[in-house]
């Protein structure tokens, strides 16, 4: 059985938002589950946003999943969230049995095509309690059919402790991140772009994801350059890898 002290311990020594990623995606798969991920805040996610969009991604999440379940996902639905409140420990769903608590059917139906494209069947929740009343959550997500519960009955203080070590970690190395973002001046929008320039993608290819035109992508892109004193979109992405802003 997985030792869970080995992944608080790798954790811990954890540099990067990149590295954490990897790390819980290790715990989740070592346990049987094939997909992730992590809310941080439901409701105010804009703290976090640029760590959220990056981690979607080292999850193996497309962008455009990711925009769908932000808009139609468990956030949206307050019977869910209230669930979520009022739980003090892990639940397991299946993709038929949390389908009540979406009132429109075509929003569902969005979902549903989500886990149909990843051969995703059921999953675990983990509610994330916070200071100050705030509330996040993990999803843990199985392509098998089991029965779960037993599994969380066994697990139940293990799940919730790993989950809310990773989430501790990402807000920490978060702030780091905003700290040095914040000291080059970049905007969000910026930021965004440089982040999936560094991943090779052409504007164009930018313009789709980001839903924004390419002569925006490409002011964005002049901006973050000027303001990292770099010659060129490359020069631009090379000064932000190595200054730890962006990551491949």
């Amino acid at each position: 059985m997985v030792q869970l002290s080995y992944f608080q311990h790798r954790l811990s020594k954890c540099v990067s938002v990149q590295q954490a990623a990897v790390i819980f995606q290790d715990y989740c798969l070592a346990q049987g589950f094939e997909h992730c991920l992590l809310q941080p805040q439901i409701g105010n996610l804009s703290p976090l946003r640029p760590t959220y969009q990056m981690l979607m991604n080292h999850f193996g999440w497309h962008e455009f999943d990711t925009q769908q379940w932000n808009r139609f996902g468990f956030d949206q639905q307050a019977d869910l969230i209230q669930q979520l409140s009022n739980s003090r420990g892990p639940f397991a769903f299946t993709v038929e049995s949390i389908q009540a608590y979406w009132h429109k059917r075509r929003d569902f139906d969005l979902i549903r095509a989500i886990f149909r494209r990843y051969s995703i069947r059921q999953g675990i929740v983990v509610p994330l309690h916070q200071p100050l009343n705030s509330l996040g959550y993990v999803v843990l997500f199985t392509t098998r059919c089991l029965d779960l519960e037993p599994f969380i009955e066994q697990h139940r203080s293990e799940l919730s402790i790993i989950s809310h070590c990773f989430l501790e970690k990402i807000i920490e190395l978060s702030q780091l991140d905003d700290d040095k973002i914040k000291l080059c001046g970049l905007s969000q929008k910026e930021w965004e772009c440089l982040h999936l320039a560094a991943q090779g993608l052409t504007e164009k290819e930018m313009a789709g994801r980001l839903a924004r035109s390419a002569d925006t992508i490409k002011f964005h892109l002049r901006n973050a350059a000027r303001k990292l004193t770099a010659k060129n979109r490359t020069q631009a992405v090379a000064k932000a890898l190595k200054l730890g802003i962006i990551r491949p």
